[in-house]
């Protein structure tokens, strides 16, 4: 089961307003759906997004988390200083 809280981030399928998928940021939730602003999509639903004034419902099954990548991890020599 999808583990979608308030604040994350999540890659949504299109859902009949946007044509592609995207990226939006969960507002408010509800009991099968999500409030999300819309932050990253794709140039053709601009206009779209743009008349819906960024943000779209969606259904919780039509969305994942999205996965932040984590810097690379170095080693740090013991000897190196941080500036």
């Amino acid at each position: 089961m999808n583990m979608i809280q308030l604040n994350d981030l999540v890659r949504c399928q299109p859902n009949g307003n946007l044509l592609r998928p995207f990226v939006g940021k969960v507002e408010k939730i509800y009991e099968r759906t999500a409030m999300v602003t819309v932050t990253e999509y794709h140039r053709d639903d601009h206009w779209k997004v743009v008349e819906l004034t960024g943000r779209v419902i969606v259904a919780l099954n039509r969305m994942q988390p999205q996965i932040a990548f984590a810097p690379a991890l170095v080693p740090v020599n013991s000897e190196v200083v941080a500036r």
